[in-house]
């Protein structure tokens, strides 16, 4: 028979879940304390626990040195030259820019005069890898359509309405 294992009894604070009224003389927007103060270099290197008193933590204190938080001040150090110097070469790079007084040219818009030379192209280009079009049906619309197709687009878009 196993051995019977006495039950902790446990016994809560019922103060850590009651609300605590504050008194009329807090403000409730100023925060009692501004966030966690940074870890010491020593515990930080270690990865320990630190319990952030100052001005020695206890790990430090039971190794016999001194709390430092130097490496936190200068990785922040760091990252600020390294922002300088990037917003520098940025300003560098940009001043060489120079915006044209003309606008860009456009090349000229291609004019086809005939809708059967995009069909034509079509068949030769894409259709042989794609046949499941009807062939005569493209090309009767495509010769139907010549007198009343002038304008490019108009064109394109119907060859793609076609296909």
């Amino acid at each position: 028979m196993p051995p019977k294992i006495a039950k902790k009894e446990r016994n809560f604070a019922t103060h850590r879940f009651r609300l605590q009224r504050s008194s009329p003389s807090e403000s409730p927007s100023v925060p009692k304390n501004p966030g966690p103060r940074p870890v010491c270099d020593r515990c930080r290197r270690l990865k320990k626990r630190c319990d952030r008193k100052v001005p020695d933590c206890a790990n430090c204190v039971h190794a016999g040195r001194n709390c430092s938080y130097e490496a936190l001040q200068a990785r922040v150090q760091q990252l600020i030259n390294g922002l300088e110097q990037k917003d520098a070469n940025a300003n560098e790079y940009t001043a060489n820019w120079s915006i044209p007084e003309s606008p860009i040219n456009a090349p000229p818009p291609v004019e086809v005069t005939d809708p059967t030379v995009l069909v034509d192209a079509f068949f030769h280009h894409v259709y042989r890898a794609y046949p499941f079009i009807d062939e005569d049906r493209v090309r009767r619309a495509a010769v139907s359509c010549v007198p009343n197709c002038r304008d490019t687009e108009s064109t394109v878009s119907r060859a793609l309405i076609l296909l």
